[in-house]
């Protein structure tokens, strides 16, 4: 609470301090799920971009812990830097579900993260979990990867993830 206090402190040390503080507050989650929400109001809504950025970061790490893909699209209209999206993607990446695969292709149609993006698209349309859920979903994001890849690595496990269909 008094780490939440000196974010609005007059004095712009100990508000620099404070935002530091809390986007690396320690990950004892779920124990700290009360930071979650002074990290989003800092992403969405903090006085410097500094500060916006440092909420995106805090909050994105808070995320790999709990409900990650619902709290990050709940972050992502706030999520402008190519450093946060790959750090959005790299959360969600691990998550193989048919949700995770539309925001992926999503984010691939930025050309700053798309390599990324393609590479998560793969993994989690090759997670066994995935595999007889959603097929045409996964079948055109797989297609996009291999049109739009290039990475040839990244194409090719595509292409094996096709053919295995």
């Amino acid at each position: 609470k008094v780490v939440v206090a000196a974010v609005d402190d007059p004095n712009e040390v100990v508000r620099d301090g404070a935002v530091n503080a809390l986007a690396t507050w320690p990950n004892n989650w779920p124990g700290d799920t009360e930071v979650a929400v002074p990290l989003l109001k800092l992403a969405t809504s903090g006085k410097k971009l500094s500060h916006q950025v440092q909420g995106v970061r805090g909050y994105l790490r808070y995320v790999q812990e709990d409900e990650k893909l619902a709290k990050v699209a709940e972050l992502l209209p706030n999520v402008q830097r190519p450093a946060e999206k790959r750090l959005a993607i790299a959360v969600v990446g691990t998550i193989p579900t048919p949700a995770t695969l539309e925001m992926l292709l999503t984010f691939a149609s930025d050309e700053a993260v798309a390599e990324e993006a393609y590479l998560a698209i793969v993994n989690v349309a090759g997670h066994r979990s995935l595999r007889n859920r959603s097929a045409e979903l996964r079948q055109n994001a797989l297609r996009t990867v291999v049109r739009q890849s290039s990475n040839d690595a990244t194409k090719k496990k595509a292409r094996e993830l096709l053919a295995r269909n």
